[in-house]
């Protein structure tokens, strides 16, 4: 038995949520920038981006369908289907709750927003990076499921844009709030409650 298209769906579900929270947010004061200054992100940079997305987009799609994407790395039961979907949906959830909770201050990129506050309710009351957290175990859980070479080579590569992103959203939010945020990291793990 197949799960593909509950898997789908779920993702379908968050892409929506995720696109109609695309508005409502605050302008950006500060935008991180591998060249230091906001100044930087403006003119030519953001097209480099879509180039380079798309370009990455192109080829990933290109091997998407072939053989070795579909390999399977683990063998998948019915009870692992249902599992990986109960896992997939639970970080959907969790990333979408964390994302409400975050509200107008949420941004693609690494920003500091106008009148910027930092959330500590919610999900960020466990974790200081729930997005990502419920990303993580959204994709392990689709990993799960399905045991394809694609969905692992996926989660890999979202481990690491997420650390990366990490350490970037962490530096950010130290310059804003140089009081507060050594507290918040002192309760709080990264991605995982009690452990990381």
């Amino acid at each position: 038995m197949t799960f593909d298209a509950a898997y789908v769906g779920i993702w379908s579900v968050m892409v929506a949520y995720w696109l109609m929270g695309l508005f409502g947010t605050k302008p950006a004061a500060y935008r991180w920038s591998p060249w230091g200054t906001k100044d930087s992100v403006r003119g030519w940079l953001p097209w480099v981006r879509v180039l380079l997305g798309l370009l990455f987009v192109a080829v990933a799609a290109r091997h998407w369908n072939g053989p070795l994407a579909r390999t399977a790395l683990i063998p998948v039961s019915n009870l692992g289907g249902a599992f990986g979907i109960a896992l997939c949906a639970s970080g959907v959830a969790f990333a979408m709750g964390a994302r409400r909770a975050l509200g107008a201050n949420w941004s693609a990129e690494p920003s500091i927003k106008v009148g910027h506050q930092l959330v500590q309710t919610g999900p960020y009351r466990w974790v200081r990076h729930p997005i990502y957290s419920g990303l993580v175990l959204a994709l392990l859980g689709t990993f799960i499921g399905t045991g394809r070479v694609r969905t692992a080579a996926l989660l890999g590569f979202a481990v690491l844009v997420i650390v990366l992103k990490i350490r970037i959203e962490e530096s950010l939010m130290m310059r804003q709030f140089p009081d507060e945020y050594p507290d918040y990291r002192k309760r709080t793990q990264a991605l995982v409650p009690f452990l990381f």
